[in-house]
């Protein structure tokens, strides 16, 4: 999804994404070099690098902008890590996805106390506020209800790659001037169905448009700059089908 990303929003060629991505697993940097077989998901990424075996090696190696920790390894971000990654970048963007929270890459605080306050965080697990900043929880809840929701009024047949990169557009959108000024790169989480409401209507127009679902019955259809459908018709029509469990009548 990162590559097709980088391919779809800035040009790049598949190979140039996918070189763009490198991988750290429990046997160390995924390389062409590494000894060994890799599986088959790993070979479009074993890039023509110097083998490494820790993630300390791998980024002094590398110089990533990015961190993303889905190993469920605690303490993989160690102190070292967030540090040469401040050294390389004045924004390092640190995302310790693993939950649940005992088993995260690193917490809030270290996070950024280890870039002295300048990355830009999210977690996967919920963490206190520190030094003033509040956590970015990058929650699955944030995609899923919009794309369930999306899946169902259109009836579609296929949930494709495009779909998901849809939702992650939609939602790196949401966040309000004042939630990016307090560090959080997602709504908070009050909004969620302000943002799921959003989510939907992007993910149902490019289900729409790319033939996988069908325009829902009743919601008005309207091209607009190529696009299929106008997303305020359909925002208005997903959130008369959502279930509001705080009472009242959906916003629309």
């Amino acid at each position: 999804l990162l590559s097709a990303a980088l391919v779809s929003r800035c040009g790049l060629p598949l190979a140039a994404a996918r070189a763009r991505c490198v991988f750290v697993d429990s046997s160390g940097l995924v390389t062409s070099r590494r000894p060994g077989p890799l599986a088959a998901h790993k070979a479009p990424f074993a890039h023509d690098l110097p083998f490494v075996r820790t993630l300390a090696d791998a980024v002094a190696l590398v110089r990533p902008t990015v961190l993303v920790g889905v190993s469920a390894v605690a303490g993989a971000f160690s102190p070292a890590v967030l540090g040469a990654m401040a050294d390389l970048n004045g924004r390092p963007i640190i995302l310790p996805l693993s939950n649940p929270t005992h088993l995260a890459e690193c917490s809030l605080a270290q996070a950024l106390e280890g870039t002295g306050g300048r990355g830009i965080v999210a977690t996967g697990s919920p963490f206190p506020p520190h030094a003033g900043r509040a956590a970015s929880q990058a929650n699955n809840a944030y995609i899923f209800p919009g794309v369930g929701l999306a899946a169902l009024v259109t009836r579609a047949s296929r949930l494709g790659p495009g779909a998901f990169l849809a939702a992650a557009e939609c939602l790196a959108l949401q966040a309000t001037a004042e939630e990016q000024e307090a560090g959080l790169l997602f709504p908070r989480f009050s909004r969620v169905a302000d943002a799921s409401a959003a989510v939907a209507a992007a993910v149902a127009a490019h289900l729409i448009a790319s033939g996988d679902g069908m325009p829902p019955e009743g919601a008005a259809y309207a091209a607009m700059g190529g696009r299929a459908v106008g997303a305020t018709a359909l925002e208005a029509y997903v959130r008369g089908r959502m279930v509001n469990l705080a009472g009242g009548p959906p916003r629309l």
